[in-house]
Order: C-alpha cells, then sequence, then structure tokens
C-alpha cells in the first residue's frame, strides 16, 4: 500500500509522541531501563522490579496494530542455533491474551501448558492507547518450568527474536509469518543497555 506524505508524517509524529511519553514515565519514576529499538517501529524496554524478577514492556505503533494480527518476541543465547528452535518465546495475539510459549520448531509456537510445562508470565496486560498497543508483562529470572523458560541474568547477552503476522480472517488461526516479517537482534540485559539501530528516522514534508 502507498502512503501519502501526510500518513507517513502522521504515523511518525504518532512514534515520537509514544517515545516522549516512554521517556517521560521513566523520568517521573526515577528508573533506569534497558531500551532496543525494533523494526517496523517497534520499541522494547526493561527493566528489575526485585533481583529475582524481570519486566517488559513493548510498545506497538498504531500502522502495526492495524495492519498485522499478531507479533512474537524470542530469547534464546547468543551462541544457540539460528531459528526459533529452543526459543523462549512471548506470543501476543492482537486482542487475546499474552501466551508464554517454546520454540519446537520453526512455525508456530506451542504454549508451555501445551508442553507440560507452566505459563510464567506475571501480570501481563495490553492497553490499547492512543498511537498503538503498550504491552506490558514480568516474570522470574529463574522458573520452575525449565523445560520450556531459559534463565535469565542481569548483566548476560541474549539473542532477542521478533516477528509479525496475521491471522486467518476464516478461522482465527495464526499463520505462520514472512521471512520478511522477522528478524534477531543482541542486546545485553541490563539497564543501562541501550541501542538504536532501528530507530526511525525523520520523514521531511519537502519529500
Amino acid at each position: 500500500m502507498k502512503y501519502s506524505q501526510h500518513h507517513i508524517l502522521k504515523e511518525k509524529n504518532g512514534y515520537y509522541i509514544m517515545e516522549l511519553l516512554l521517556i517521560l514515565s521513566l523520568v517521573s519514576c526515577a528508573l533506569s531501563v534497558g531500551v532496543v529499538y525494533l523494526p517496523k517501529d517497534m520499541l522494547l524496554s526493561w527493566k528489575f522490579p526485585t533481583p529475582g524478577s524481570v519486566a517488559f514492556e513493548l510498545r506497538v505503533p498504531q500502522v502495526l496494530y492495524d495492519e498485522y494480527g499478531y507479533v512474537g518476541l524470542g530469547f534464546k543465547y547468543t551462541d544457540d542455533i539460528s531459528g526459533m528452535y529452543y526459543a523462549d518465546l512471548i506470543n501476543i495475539k492482537f486482542n487475546q491474551p499474552l501466551e508464554d510459549c517454546y520454540g519446537t520448531k520453526n512455525t508456530v509456537p506451542r504454549p508451555d501448558v501445551s508442553l507440560g510445562g507452566t505459563s510464567d508470565l506475571i501480570n501481563p496486560r495490553t492497553d490499547v492507547t492512543a498511537d498503538g498497543l503498550k504491552i506490558t508483562w514480568e516474570r522470574a529470572m529463574k522458573t520452575e518450568d525449565c523445560a520450556n523458560d531459559m534463565d535469565f541474568e542481569n548483566g548476560a547477552e541474549y539473542r532477542l527474536l521478533w516477528a509479525a503476522g496475521f491471522m486467518d480472517e476464516v478461522t482465527g488461526e495464526q499463520l505462520r509469518h514472512s521471512t520478511k516479517d522477522r528478524g534477531t537482534i543482541n542486546i545485553k540485559l541490563t539497564e543501562d543497555f541501550y541501542n538504536a539501530q532501528y530507530k526511525p528516522f525523520i520523514v521531511s514534508s519537502f519529500n
């Protein structure tokens, strides 16, 4: 779909408002957080409410929410094999509860509970905002579901997987994402980590 310059500027301005609100909320709470900008204008941040837990916040822009049916995030060790195999995954189907999942192969992930494990997402929540979605959840750094959840460690490096895809409009089933709608980026799980590689650029009105 071809967008007008006015439409693009509206989307980008909305994203910068979202970013400003995030920064202001962090300043007001006097908290430092880890931040990574992801493709498709997504923004993931995290903090450690306690030494034994980590809290995540994912911002999904309105244009992605309108066009797609789900997004997914996953964590692997940096020396693991590529793909979704053995990844600790969060499946986020829009307008549905978050799912704690595990990657058994390169396809739609299976919930941990279907594999004999447990759902270890604490206080999962999705809020519709003026500029998209704000998705939050917590989990223990080490859970009892050792078969499906990886151990997190403050200061350790991980490979972060991301994806976006569609839902079948007839059956409601989750469809496998395309290769252009997925990727990986390495992160360090600290409250001072910052990666702006995919930070959106400003679109000039003169273009």
